[in-house]
């Protein structure tokens, strides 16, 4: 890992990046702005104060955010601030068609209900029943409507009946941004490396075949390993030519304290 690592971002930045890997992860939570604007709930609120990265985003100064008023009357749930401008970058509108294709806990699921105002529609796919069961209680304690989980694998096409105006792709990886959260990521077989690219890339295949002309799609990952990310776009355009990238970014975990995050927003041609 230390090796990739350095290979894709120089020994510098690296030790950075380790060394963030062993501090302790902030207390984020995303604010519920289809209920209350973040200015509202951090006057009161005291509890919490304002993040560094995403405008929805606060810090619990101690304790669990679980456990507060707050996220039990549904002002507040718990999503760190890296993830939380993937919503951001997909910037769906009321009026559109949203797929998630990988959605489970639901915190990026809600965040694209909460941005559309709970109106539109957002179709959310997850593998597990008990994980899709998940994303219906998020979206039940935050008081969306507009979400309809279903349980099911996106790498399988005949799951579709539509094609959508903008669909978010929060593909499985290796995890190597959120090492902080999960220090046993460290001791995965790097083996298993390959197959997670090869089900991104099929995932990707079917984002391209149910994304309408003029559509966006947004590929996003916890992890900076750039064959997962960077590598694994630059695969997809020369497959596709009439998608191209608008927008890129990683974030690296020591930059805000925050989890290591990839995210790209691409648009297919009309």
């Amino acid at each position: 890992m230390v090796k990739m690592f350095s290979a894709q971002y120089g020994k510098e930045t690296t030790e950075k990046i380790l060394l963030a890997d062993n501090e302790i992860p902030l207390k984020s939570g995303r604010v519920n702005t289809y209920k209350i604007s973040r200015d509202e709930f951090l006057k009161k609120y005291p509890e919490f104060t304002p993040g560094y990265l995403s405008p929805d985003s606060v810090l619990l100064k101690e304790g669990n955010i679980a456990h507060t008023e707050a996220f039990k009357e549904g002002l507040v749930t718990i999503q760190d601030e890296s993830s939380q401008m993937v919503a951001r970058l997909l910037n769906p509108g009321e009026d559109d068609v949203v797929l998630d294709m990988c959605g489970a806990p639901g915190s990026k699921t809600t965040h694209l209900g909460t941005l559309m105002n709970n109106k539109g529609l957002i179709d959310v796919y997850d593998l597990y029943p008990h994980k899709a069961k998940l994303i219906e209680d998020n979206a039940k304690r935050l008081g969306l409507s507009n979400i309809h989980v279903h349980t099911g694998d996106s790498t399988d096409l005949s799951l579709f009946d539509k094609q959508y105006t903008k669909i978010l792709l929060d593909g499985p990886c290796s995890g190597l941004g959120v090492l902080s959260r999960k220090p046993e990521i460290k001791y995965h077989d790097s083996n298993a490396m390959d197959e997670i690219i090869l089900i991104q890339a099929k995932l990707l295949e079917n984002a391209y075949s149910l994304c309408i002309k003029g559509g966006n799609i947004v590929y996003s990952t916890c992890t900076i390993n750039k064959k997962e990310n960077e590598k694994q776009i630059e695969k997809f355009i020369k497959k596709h030519p009439d998608m191209h990238v608008v927008e890129e970014r990683t974030i690296l975990p020591f930059e805000y304290h925050s989890d290591g995050f990839y995210m790209c927003l691409l648009e297919k041609d009309v």
